[in-house]
């Protein structure tokens, strides 16, 4: 059975090939943290998935040196990007960390426990929350322009509104 928001390997960019056409086509929304790239569809997009989003994702050892955070937000980009890919156009996106996400200030020292020196950065702390919520401003502010674009508002029609046609 297939599951309706599933994130299947036909909705993944693996190819290096892939992102770099992504990188190149220079589209792209910003938030705090993120960089969404995106690439409007081709026509000669393998038939493996037609018309459906596509998403990769690049977070570096640059800004999160733990690979448990790192995989942390993989999962939450995974997550928003799967329950908005039926709200988003058929386009290959990016998302890549453009700074340290940090919440909140830092832990209180522990006594009898060395300090961190001068050139070590200060503990990250994650907040899951505010990077989902992040992340589905960034998908949603990108979906928004493109309802602007085409005419559309951005504001769903209420259901006491008479249709376009009547």
């Amino acid at each position: 059975m297939k599951k309706p928001f599933g994130f299947p390997r036909a909705r993944r960019l693996l190819k290096s090939e892939e992102f770099t056409a992504v990188f190149d086509f220079r589209r792209v929304a910003r938030s705090p943290h993120f960089v969404l790239h995106y690439l409007e569809p081709a026509a000669d997009r393998d038939a493996t998935a037609p018309g459906q989003p596509r998403l990769g994702l690049v977070i570096g050892k640059r800004h999160l040196r733990h690979a448990v955070r790192r995989n942390l937000v993989k999962r939450i980009a995974r997550e928003t990007f799967r329950m908005m890919q039926a709200e988003l156009k058929p386009r290959d996106y990016v998302l890549r960390m453009a700074a340290v996400p940090r919440s909140g200030p830092a832990p209180a020292p522990v006594p009898g426990k060395k300090k961190s020196g001068k050139g070590q950065p200060a503990p990250v702390r994650l907040d899951r929350q505010a990077l989902a919520s992040e992340l589905r401003g960034l998908f949603a502010r990108n979906l928004v322009r493109d309802r602007a674009k085409s005419g559309m508002s951005g504001k769903p029609a209420s259901p006491d509104a008479p249709c376009a046609s009547c």
